[in-house]
């Protein structure tokens, strides 16, 4: 009996403290920014000041610190490709182990959306690709092969 209820509120609460942890770490992270800017402020009163301060090494490194834009590239289809990959395998094994679970019913509803993120995975990845082909030739160049050469060993067939 208890059992049957604290499993569920262990889950949930662990979804509650995940959401919480990501947002206190954004909100840290925001405030972290504010408060170099403030710095920045009272530090330098003038733009020729700031100007000269930014030129050299430490300048780049604050500039890339106090940057808003994400470093790394931001690519839709690999938002789609773990979740995709994560339900897609706990869904497998739910249909392995069919028989003492309770039947199909279970493997299928967790295999059939990360089958589907998967899928749209692979549209997004593809779509990705053939934009930046065309950017390539509007540019006046010619766009990778994929089976090229040229081929980097981090990319997915």
């Amino acid at each position: 009996m208890l059992t049957e209820v604290l499993v569920p509120l262990g889950g949930i609460a662990m979804i509650v403290a995940i959401v919480w942890f990501a947002n206190v770490t954004r909100r840290k992270s925001r405030e972290h920014r504010a408060e170099l800017i403030r710095h920045l402020i009272e530090k330098f009163s003038t733009g020729e000041a700031f100007a000269a301060a930014m030129q050299g090494p430490e300048g780049a490194r604050l500039a890339e610190t106090l940057s808003l834009e994400p470093t790394k590239p931001n690519e839709r289809w690999v938002g789609l490709f773990v979740p995709g990959a994560v339900l897609t395998c706990l869904g497998i094994g739910f249909l392995l182990l069919a028989g003492s679970v309770g039947g199909f019913i279970p493997g299928v509803a967790i295999f059939a959306p990360g089958a589907g993120l998967l899928l749209s995975a692979y549209v997004a990845r593809r779509s990705e690709r053939h934009g930046t082909n065309q950017a390539v030739e509007a540019a006046g160049g010619t766009p990778l092969d994929p089976e090229g050469p040229q081929r980097g060993g981090t990319e997915l067939p």
